[in-house]
């Protein structure tokens, strides 16, 4: 079986921490646990494509909802 890397070793790594902003290209994970624990919620890993993805999610229904009630009015 294939050793995987210790993932909460890049996530207790100060340098990877950015504010609150989560900056780790050797972390796979796109939602990661907030720094202070798992209580607090979860963030976005901003070295991942998949992060972006999910944060434009929204803009990309809101801006479609707001194009349709445009249109039908």
């Amino acid at each position: 079986m294939q050793d995987r890397p210790n993932e909460n070793a890049e996530h207790e790594n100060p340098a990877n921490w950015h504010f609150c902003f989560y900056y780790a290209p050797k972390d796979p994970r796109v939602i990661v646990p907030k720094r202070w624990g798992p209580q607090y919620g979860s963030t976005v890993n901003f070295a991942r494509a998949g992060a972006y993805v999910l944060l434009a999610i929204p803009f990309v229904i809101g801006g479609t909802i707001v194009a349709c009630v445009s249109l039908f009015r």
